[in-house]
């Protein structure tokens, strides 16, 4: 009767050491893919492309001994995109991107009384916005588990610029032309919606703070102050990793 029960019993040892091994694989495959779900659950890992149209609101101020005005272009465009984001655990996402602006070279246009003795005369004055732009910024954001949605901030830098133009009789003194660049720190937020593994649309608001420069205007010192808000809607193209 021994005889005939121990090799049962090492044929239902064997049977349940290879249950157990096959168990212990499935539990190790389910915690790796659960555990690269949590790494990037909606797939915005990799790097991505992509472009749209922008506007940008102008807020630059000139002024000199002469004259004080303030000038308000917009120019609407282009904009193109690429980067590369990761998401990491607890949904955290970051990452980093180039743009390119190609806006109109919008102008505004005004008519000011310039402060000169003995002098009356009104100058024809307009500051339009350079066509290209281009900038960099750093994301960081949250991926949602129950949505394909990315949610971020931005802050980077950015260089834009523009030419200012003054028109009037010789009299005024204050006639002349002069253009200048501005490299900016900005800040900003947005949001990417994921349609499928490859294709995405993305809305953004940014912020370049005004910075200042001095231009000489027919030899004439005067302070240039420019800053601009931008708001931007593109579609992206995500070679997910």
């Amino acid at each position: 009767m021994k005889k005939l029960m121990l090799p049962a019993l090492l044929t239902v040892g064997l049977v349940a050491g290879e249950t157990n091994k096959c168990f212990a694989a499935e539990v190790e495959e389910a915690s790796g893919q659960e555990s690269a779900a949590s790494e990037d659950n909606n797939g915005f890992s990799g790097f991505f492309v992509g472009g749209g149209a922008g506007i940008d609101f102008y807020s630059v101020g000139v002024k000199n001994e002469y004259v004080s005005i303030d000038f308000s272009p917009k120019p609407f465009g282009a904009v193109l995109v690429a980067g590369f984001g990761q998401t990491l655990e607890n949904q955290v996402y970051v990452g980093g991107e180039l743009d390119i602006g190609i806006k109109s070279p919008s102008k505004d246009e005004k008519t000011v009384k310039p402060k000169i003795k003995n002098v009356s005369v009104e100058l024809k004055t307009s500051s339009k916005a350079r066509v290209f732009s281009i900038g960099g910024s750093l994301k960081v954001g949250y991926s949602f588990d129950n949505a394909p949605l990315l949610a971020y901030g931005l802050v980077g830098f950015e260089n834009y610029g523009g030419t200012l133009d003054v028109s009037g009789p010789k009299s005024a003194e204050v006639s002349g032309s002069g253009s200048e660049s501005f490299t900016s720190f900005r800040l900003g937020a947005g949001c990417n919606y994921k349609f499928d593994d490859n294709w995405s649309a993305r809305g953004d608001v940014l912020y370049a703070f005004k910075k200042e420069k001095s231009l000489n205007i027919s030899k004439v010192s005067t302070k240039v102050e420019a800053g601009k808000f931008e708001i931007r809607a593109m579609a992206l193209y995500n070679f997910s990793l």
